[in-house]
């Protein structure tokens, strides 16, 4: 089959792209001019060049293609509305304008959980209301919309599916995103938890939900590829074991990440956004944030690998490279 994905330079996208590959596809990757192509050196694929952001450079990116994966985005729960727009929703719709315009026979839109919405008193799934307890947190906003484009594409006669990921570890990350989260943990500078909870996968796991996604996913329907419900205490814990760390020994109480909260709030607004932890952010850390994959595990046969093996996978890549002792 012919295939075509964006975003395939990046974490999940280079996974997907190898994935693709060695079951026999022709797999045709979209990128910018210059993105760094090295990490896909050993992988077949055909290349063309090309702006998610400028849809006359589209036109021809999916001729021929039957299948087309969407994972290219600006990945920051840090950044601002602003930023985020032009990748994450003009983007996407201008990758889907093409799709139609080139009679593409199915599309699998990567969003997140983000895009779903927060429930208090349980597990979100596929048909929680899009809701968060902040509206400055652009990247939420900006992959909802995106979901919102893809629904009109499909009234436009497109055949679709959204999938959404949950926080992904794994091997072979372009950007190395977690080094400085494992180093840290294993050199104990990392004194404080956060008291509420997240949801983390594997990036295997939400590979093969991708292809069980153009397989047997629904037209217009959203599958939640997550794994498990964490909270950060034992989130921290357990990469801090498996990197003979030191894990966090005291929590960030409520009325500390207030006050919290507003200091940070004093800082200029250009380097409040390369903090890895914002006032939005802090808020959100306090929540008990859960996601549930049963509809993926039952309609699509997606699995679940536990997370100490992930994170394993994870921290030995990392001592391969040399990032961990």
């Amino acid at each position: 089959m012919h295939v075509a994905i964006t975003g395939a330079t990046g974490f999940l996208g280079v996974a997907l792209t190898r994935a693709l590959s060695q079951t026999g596809h022709s797999v045709r990757i979209i990128r910018r001019n210059h993105s760094d192509t090295s990490i896909l050196k050993d992988i077949s694929y055909e290349d063309f060049i090309a702006d998610i952001t400028d849809s006359r450079s589209l036109k021809q990116a999916f001729s021929g293609c039957e299948l087309v994966f969407h994972t290219a985005a600006t990945v920051s729960m840090a950044g601002r509305y602003n930023d985020q727009y032009d990748n994450n929703v003009l983007g996407t719709t201008n990758v889907l304008n093409a799709c139609l315009d080139q009679d593409v026979k199915r599309v699998v839109h990567t969003s997140s959980v983000a895009a779903i919405g927060y429930r208090p008193d349980g597990s979100a799934t596929e048909k929680t209301s899009f809701s968060w307890p902040s509206d400055n947190l652009g990247y939420m906003q900006t992959k909802h919309e995106a979901e919102l484009a893809v629904y009109r594409a499909i009234e436009q006669g497109l055949d679709a599916v959204i999938v959404n990921p949950s926080i992904i570890f794994g091997r072979n990350d372009p950007k190395q995103k977690m080094k400085p989260l494992l180093q840290s943990l294993q050199n104990g500078k990392i004194p404080f938890y956060p008291l509420g909870s997240t949801n983390v996968c594997d990036l295997d796991d939400v590979v093969k939900g991708h292809l069980l996604a153009a397989e047997k996913g629904k037209t217009g329907e959203r599958y939640i590829l997550g794994g498990a419900n964490i909270s950060y205490r034992n989130l921290l814990d357990t990469i801090a074991n498996e990197v003979s760390g030191r894990p966090p020994r005291w929590a960030i109480s409520n009325s500390s990440a207030w006050i919290l909260k507003n200091l940070i709030r004093f800082i200029p607004d250009r380097k409040r956004e390369k903090l890895a932890l914002t006032d939005d952010l802090l808020d959100l850390a306090q929540l008990r944030v859960e996601f549930c994959s049963k509809k993926a595990i039952d309609e699509l046969g997606y699995t679940i690998t536990p997370f100490k093996e992930t994170i394993k996978k994870t921290a030995d890549w990392y001592r391969e490279l040399g990032h961990l002792r």
